[in-house]
């Protein structure tokens, strides 16, 4: 089987799956980002996502539960940035099946119903090219073997998350999302990154965003 894998690397290598960079045998990252990656344990806790739980803070979140796969900084921070504002795709599928696996160890055998994404208005897709939260999401659909449903829809544009405080990005989005009439009763719901705090909107759904 080693051979196999081997020889099969020889003339398809595999690529690192953070920068996506042909990386060394048998490695599951290339040389600079195995050292410069930060991954989150799958023991985070699931609410405020700390890896030393805050809760007990009385830190407040907008969520049931959620989990990430990196520390937004370094490598992975400037390959998300070139997957969303360089036109380069080829990230969806690098980072969506680093998400699948998390969510296979985390939630093990959850029967969820389906994976959505967080909508762009048409306007500002249009610019982009491309939404990336839906490309994730189609990846981890795929890799789960779950249906993508498009449950949300953004109804008006919003400021830039990255350039507010956590408490105005939740501002940010607030009455900027409608549900679907027939969004199903548990998903996952796909944003590229969680960030100081998380970037969803306000509902009554039982929502996990990944």
């Amino acid at each position: 089987m080693k051979l196999k894998r081997i020889i099969s690397w020889i003339f398809f290598p595999e690529r690192c799956s953070i920068c996506g960079e042909i990386k060394p045998f048998l490695k599951s990252y290339c040389p600079e980002c195995e050292i410069d990656t930060k991954i989150i344990s799958p023991d985070a806790c699931q609410i405020c996502g700390s890896e030393k739980c805050i809760c007990i803070h009385g830190v407040s979140s907008a969520l049931n539960h959620f989990t990430a796969v990196y520390h937004y900084e370094g490598q992975v921070k400037n390959s998300i940035l070139k997957f969303k504002f360089s036109s380069d795709s080829s990230y969806a599928d690098i980072f969506g099946k680093a998400m699948a696996d998390r969510i296979r160890q985390v939630y093990g055998s959850t029967d969820f119903d389906c994976v959505c994404f967080v909508p762009m208005t048409q306007q500002a897709e249009y610019h982009r090219g491309y939404n990336q939260s839906e490309l994730l999401a189609l990846k981890v659909a795929q890799e789960l073997n779950l249906p993508l449903a498009p449950c949300l829809k953004k109804t008006q544009d919003t400021l830039y998350q990255k350039e507010l405080s956590a408490e105005a990005r939740l501002n940010n989005v607030k009455d900027s999302f409608e549900i679907s009439e027939n969004t199903l009763s548990q998903i996952k719901l796909l944003s590229y990154a969680m960030i100081s705090k998380p970037q969803v909107p306000h509902s009554k759904s039982a929502v996990t965003p990944f």
